[in-house]
């Protein structure tokens, strides 16, 4: 396997990760209004996928900015910066890419 081919199935792993994580961590901090049952959550996650993929993520990065602005529960803080900083670093890979 080269080294380009790689590199873009690790890329394609940390993309699907990361939609995994923001839908849960959505769901988590929304709760039953974010997703109303269970056979949405694929779709969710494809649907992030897909944003994240066309460089479609600004409302994720304004939704985690807001959390980390706002929220009192240092915890829920440190979650969305991570999650925040993640979807900026696959930002700049996917970006490059183009």
């Amino acid at each position: 396997m080269s080294k380009t081919l790689k590199q873009t199935v690790a890329t394609v792993g940390k993309v699907f990760l990361l939609a995994e994580d923001l839908d849960e961590f959505m769901y988590d901090y929304e709760g039953a209004d974010y997703r109303e049952d269970e056979e949405d959550t694929w779709l969710t996650i494809r649907d992030i996928v897909n944003h994240i993929v066309a460089g479609k993520t600004s409302y994720y990065k304004e939704y985690l900015e807001d959390i980390i602005d706002e929220e009192k529960d240092q915890d829920i803080v440190d979650e969305a910066e991570e999650l925040l900083d993640r979807l900026e670093r696959l930002d700049s890979i996917i970006a490059k890419a183009r």
